[in-house]
């Protein structure tokens, strides 16, 4: 199992924001974390990339203690974090924001990578020269996508993608989701939007909290009325 979390908690100054989480990922697929705001979900995902420090519980990725390595560390055998809110260098050009996403590497297929990504994303190409701060909210979210895909991950790990995105651009980021994960990427997916999230998991996992409440794949909780209720208002 590339990914196992178990039992993990989190707290900041004393206040707990997760409360015992156990979930998977499985190799080559795309799995899914729903939720409301506030129950947790980018706390997981700081405690996965080592940004904040657990207060309990073990994380596992191909059966290394992730808890155990730097976060550069957990960068360079394969984890690599899409942000929630982009958090892009807004003064930097696209191609710059880009290259930073680079910087645990230590190979010479930086320059062919680039060229790669500006290939996957025409978008980006046409503006690499481009502050990445006068870009629309859509065209920088791709930018961050292209920036943690710049790691070469093995797991690429997504905050909330569709976060303020108009429709006609959240299907574009869907479909490049999907086509990461066709060639071979597993994803880690946090999602607000629940319709949007579990359309494209292969499994999924619903949390509150106090934490995961319902599992099952993408279909099983899109058809569970409970969940159709509480998260998608149907």
């Amino acid at each position: 199992m590339p990914l196992k979390v178990t039992n993990l908690k989190i707290a900041y100054k004393g206040i707990q924001a997760v409360h015992g989480v156990d979930f998977q990922a499985e190799d080559g697929k795309i799995t899914v974390i729903i939720g409301s705001n506030g129950v947790g979900k980018t706390s997981i995902l700081k405690g996965i990339m080592g940004i904040v420090k657990p207060t309990a519980g073990e994380i596992e990725y191909n059966g290394v203690d992730l808890l155990k390595l730097s976060s550069s560390k957990r960068t360079s055998i394969g984890l690599s974090l899409c942000p929630e809110g982009r958090q892009l260098f807004p003064n930097m050009t696209v191609q710059e924001n880009l290259e930073l996403g680079a910087y645990a590497r230590s190979d010479k297929g930086v320059k062919s990578d680039l060229h790669d990504i500006f290939h996957k994303f025409p978008r980006l190409s046409e503006r690499r020269s481009q502050k990445a701060g006068t870009l629309s909210g859509g065209e920088q979210e791709l930018v961050a996508i292209a920036r943690a895909l710049m790691a070469k991950p093995k797991l690429l790990i997504l905050d909330e993608p569709s976060w303020g995105l108009a429709p006609i651009m959240i299907d574009e980021v869907v479909s490049i989701i999907k086509d990461i994960n066709a060639q071979g990427t597993t994803i880690l997916l946090i999602e607000q939007n629940a319709n949007i999230a579990l359309r494209m998991a292969d499994y999924a996992y619903v949390m509150d909290v106090s934490g995961i409440v319902a599992e099952g794949t993408g279909q099983q909780l899109l058809n569970d009325e409970k969940v159709r209720e509480v998260y998608m208002g149907a």
